[in-house]
């Protein structure tokens, strides 16, 4: 993991990780019990890097 938003205070959590030599960001949903997790696809690190930017400072669409 290179980054993350709280995970313990938030029923949604972010994730910006690296997977198998490409990067992602994985959203975490714990909002009804039992985690859910889903993950952007695997992109080059400035592609994810821009999307965690957006997502982190709240411009993602």
């Amino acid at each position: 993991m290179l980054d993350s938003t709280c995970f313990q205070c938030r029923a949604v959590s972010y994730e910006f990780v690296l997977v198998g030599g490409s990067f992602a960001v994985r959203r975490t949903d714990s909002m009804q019990g039992a985690a859910r997790l889903h993950e952007t696809p695997r992109v080059r690190r400035k592609v994810a890097e821009d999307w965690w930017r957006a997502l982190y400072f709240g411009a993602a669409q």
